[in-house]
């Protein structure tokens, strides 16, 4: 069932990168980067905790090394999602800059974090906690700023200004950068709370059952989300457009 999942993942978020690999566009190449390398990462990851139970990696072998190359997977796209938000959104912001530079510092130190911390072979490390964080900061950056641009591009279609397939596609972009945020968030909630108190997961069948469910339904949805922002079927297409026409015709 591992190996199946991490496939599935890998498909999945490294399609995307293959379709946009030969862009001249510098953030359509950033993007690839990050699908690329998440598609790496959390599939790596996936080898490295097979284990053991929801969120805890065996020790030593083959896990501890592809847990490793696993969160550096992740660091790489962690950089590259900053990269690409600021690119996109922000490209004359120097705040925005500054959060691009500061998030990509963080996800290099804490990824070198995790090997002093033991991080790659214990789950509960600091480190790891930590590295999430920053990672769950860029998808929670992203999402903050397709949301906005979604509601501008709502707006302008309103008026006839803007075109209706762009802008579903930036609700897409709300919809799986915001799945993985509230997601990333949620574990790291429960990863935390579990440490103040000292209680298991494993102590809580039916916690560990909410979390597992809503981790579920937020990759599903996210990766639903993702597939129609670049395989969209010619049917949904045309349900973007028949919807857009029968509201204008409304108004």
């Amino acid at each position: 069932d591992v190996y199946k999942r991490q496939i599935l993942v890998f498909v999945m978020l490294a399609a995307p990168a293959l379709r946009i690999r030969r862009s001249q566009n510098s953030a359509e190449r950033t993007i690839a980067g990050f699908f690329l390398a998440a598609a790496f990462g959390i599939a790596l990851r996936l080898v490295g905790v097979r284990n053991g139970p929801l969120g805890a990696a065996a020790e030593g072998g083959l896990d501890a090394f592809a847990n490793a190359f696993g969160h550096l997977g992740l660091a790489v796209a962690c950089i590259a999602l900053f990269s690409f938000t600021r690119m996109v959104f922000r490209p004359t912001a120097p705040w925005a800059r500054w959060v691009q530079r500061v998030g990509a510092v963080g996800a290099v130190l804490t990824f070198g974090a995790l090997f002093l911390d033991q991080g790659v072979v214990r789950e509960e490390a600091a480190s790891v906690l930590v590295a999430n964080s920053v990672r769950a900061a860029a998808f929670a950056w992203c999402f903050a700023e397709s949301l906005r641009y979604w509601q501008l591009m709502r707006r302008r279609l309103a008026m006839g200004l803007a075109d209706p397939v762009v802008a579903n596609r930036f609700g897409l972009w709300s919809v799986w950068t915001g799945c993985l945020s509230a997601m990333m968030f949620f574990v790291l909630s429960s990863r935390i709370g579990s440490i103040l108190t000292g209680i298991d997961g494993q102590q809580l069948p039916n916690a560990m059952l909410v979390v597992r469910l809503f981790v579920v339904a937020c990759i599903a949805a996210s990766m639903i989300s993702i597939w129609l922002s670049f395989f969209p079927p010619s049917r949904y297409l045309d349900w973007i457009e028949k919807r857009n026409a029968d509201r204008t015709a409304e108004a």
